[in-house]
């Protein structure tokens, strides 16, 4: 812990000497670049990256990292924004619910929708102080978002036909345990970094 807060104060300080706009470029840049890997990874699957071939959901670890650091509507502006480009990735070929009927992926949901509501609780968690620096109640947070984003995309797939209910369920309930596992599991290694780099230029911005 004392190397973190040691590293945290070296950054500080190092931030503190550049000028305004270029704190908001390099805010802007790390801000952006970490999205866009997420979302990039969201497809890979590499040796204790997936399980039953399912992959963590990056997003989701994105959204609750940038989520937990601010008010709820950010969290949900923020979830909607990497649930539309997770749309975009998704190929007719590639369903997010896994290898499943074709019919499926010409009627995928968006994803805005659950990644939007788990953005908007985990802030409200943190309004109430529940997460600070507590591994344990990170990784039980994304757990939970995580069962909660494929449970909302398995609703939307039965809004829009409802006669998928048997084929449906039985792949979300596997793919939302698997995603929340690994998701949980992954999830500090996206949301310390973070966390380190969006406190040291609050700290900065409160002391200019």
């Amino acid at each position: 812990m004392n190397t973190i807060v040691e590293l945290q104060r070296r950054w500080e300080a190092a931030i503190y000497q550049w000028p305004v706009w270029q704190r908001v470029l390099f805010n802007a840049v790390i801000t952006g670049l970490s999205a866009a890997l997420c979302l990039m990874l969201l497809p890979v699957r590499l040796p204790g990256m997936s399980l039953l071939g399912i992959g963590p959901n990056w997003a989701l670890i994105w959204v609750a990292a940038w989520s937990i650091c601010r008010v709820p509507w950010l969290g949900a502006l923020a979830g909607c924004f990497m649930g539309l480009a997770q749309d975009a990735l998704v190929t007719s070929s590639a369903s997010p619910i896994g290898n499943m009927e074709e019919a499926l992926a010409t009627i995928a949901p968006s994803h805005a929708v659950g990644l939007g509501v788990a953005g908007f609780l985990i802030s409200q968690f943190q309004r109430r102080r529940i997460i600070e620096d507590d591994v344990v109640a990170l990784f039980l947070l994304i757990f939970a978002a995580a069962i909660l984003t494929e449970t909302i995309t398995a609703g939307l797939y039965l809004i829009q036909d409802g006669t998928l209910g048997s084929v449906i369920w039985p792949h979300h309930q596997r793919l939302a345990l698997c995603s929340a596992i690994l998701s949980s599991l992954w999830g500090p290694a996206v949301y310390f970094p973070l966390k380190l780099w969006w406190q040291a230029i609050a700290n900065v911005e409160k002391n200019t």
